[in-house]
């Protein structure tokens, strides 16, 4: 199994529920280095390398982060 580091929102989250669903399907452990709900925290974590971090729709179009996955919108 591969493991990911990833900055994902607290829970509940419906974003988070379906990352987690996807990733438990693929044979994928997230591991979840920090919950923040803050937008700018997820984008510098996945800027710096150390952890991927999920946009939403619409998130995507505000910034093009390397390490971050944007769902179409």
């Amino acid at each position: 199994m591969q493991t990911t580091n990833v900055a994902l929102q607290g829970r509940p989250n419906r974003l988070r529920a379906m990352l987690d669903n996807e990733a438990r399907h693929a044979g994928t452990i997230l591991r979840t280095i920090i919950e923040a709900d803050s937008l700018t925290v997820q984008r510098e974590l996945a800027a710096s390398g150390r952890a991927y971090a999920l946009l939403g729709p619409g998130r995507s179009r505000q910034t093009s982060v390397r390490g971050a996955w944007a769902l179409p919108g």
